[in-house]
């Protein structure tokens, strides 16, 4: 999506459509990676994360999931300070909220107000941090506020909603919501809920302002990347045929293989490959194998490695092994050529 989106114009009315599917695409790797990370496999990466923009990407996946009478509205306040966040984490926290409020107003007219703000927190307001059970260290806060007009709950089932396995599908309450509470609660946050049969449910979440600069999109890169043969080798051939079409728009040549085999093979008296792109896990010779082999034939040749998997788990199969960068799966095309540019300068 991104190769096609940089060959448009940049008035082209296809550029904002393809934009909306790389979000979406990015979204999903957003909850892959997630859901690695509870099933132990993955590992958490949390950043200095505008809470704003997730909102807003969300309401606009949202809008054409709920139902057709629950209207979204965003009230969301200007110049919001950044938070220390999971981006997949904070992704399920925001889709939930909304979710849960859209059904809580069932299949009458309803409207969602999704707000968000700053406010300072005293060490005396501990109904901020009733549900989570850990006080909240004084200080500036971001907030969150996910308001329905639905049909409201009653004090008894207000105080079962975070039990784990707890729901009321008629109220449209309890999926989830305990994974929110433990997500909240990871983040150092602080959770409440008002609700009123009959007027509705609001939740109102509390993250620390962070200390950090949210980190800046990769640069674009300019003009053609430094020559030099990449070898690409990774068993997905959507990835590989990818790669080639973004290299050979930057005029960059690249040879192909599907496994670490046909890569050992390929990379045999060709001194002109400058870098080798190692996806990690493929069927047959493994990626740690296929890189101590690699070495042997190109000593000296920068190796990127690909995977999946969040970047701690991936590298640490090479403990003490020079790998020259690591690519996360799904990236954009102007990540990918930076960190070939990147890798190509250091030869």
């Amino acid at each position: 999506s991104t190769l096609a989106q940089s060959k448009l114009a940049p008035d082209h009315p296809a550029r904002e459509n393809l934009g909306k599917a790389i979000r979406a695409a990015e979204r999903a790797a957003d909850l892959t990676r997630q859901m690695l990370d509870y099933s132990g496999r993955g590992h958490f990466q949390v950043r200095p994360v505008h809470l704003n923009g997730v909102v807003e990407e969300n309401l606009h996946l949202l809008r054409v999931a709920v139902p057709k009478q629950v209207r979204l509205v965003a009230q969301l306040a200007s110049d919001l300070p950044p938070v220390d966040a999971d981006v997949g984490q904070l992704q399920q926290v925001v889709m939930n909220l909304i979710t849960n409020a859209a059904e809580a107003i069932g299949e009458r007219e309803g409207t969602v107000v999704v707000g968000t703000g700053t406010r300072p927190v005293r060490s005396d307001e501990a109904n901020l941090w009733r549900h989570t059970g850990e006080p909240l260290p004084p200080g500036r806060y971001v907030w969150l506020e996910v308001r329905d007009d639905g049909r409201g709950m009653d004090p008894a089932t207000l105080e079962r909603i975070f039990d784990p396995f707890f729901t009321t599908k008629f109220t449209g309450r309890g999926l989830g919501l305990a994974a929110v509470l433990g997500i909240v609660r990871g983040h150092k946050g602080g959770l409440s809920v008002e609700s009123e049969v009959g007027r509705g449910t609001v939740f109102r979440l509390l993250l620390p302002v962070s200390a950090k600069t949210p980190a800046a999109p990769p640069p674009e890169p300019e003009g053609a990347p430094r020559q030099g043969t990449v070898l690409v080798i990774d068993d997905e051939e959507v990835v590989r045929e990818a790669i080639a079409d973004a290299f050979a728009s930057r005029g960059l040549p690249c040879l192909l293989a599907g496994d670490g085999d046909q890569g050992l093979l390929l990379c045999r008296d060709r001194p002109e490959i400058s870098l080798v792109i190692l996806d990690l896990s493929m069927p047959g010779r493994s990626g740690e194998d296929t890189f101590r082999e690699l070495r042997k034939l190109l000593p000296g040749v920068p190796v990127l490695l690909s995977s999946g998997y969040g970047e701690e788990q991936a590298k640490s199969r090479f403990a003490g092994d020079d790998l020259a960068g690591f690519l996360q799966k799904p990236y954009r095309l102007n990540t990918l050529l930076v960190e070939v540019e990147r890798c190509l300068k250091q030869r």
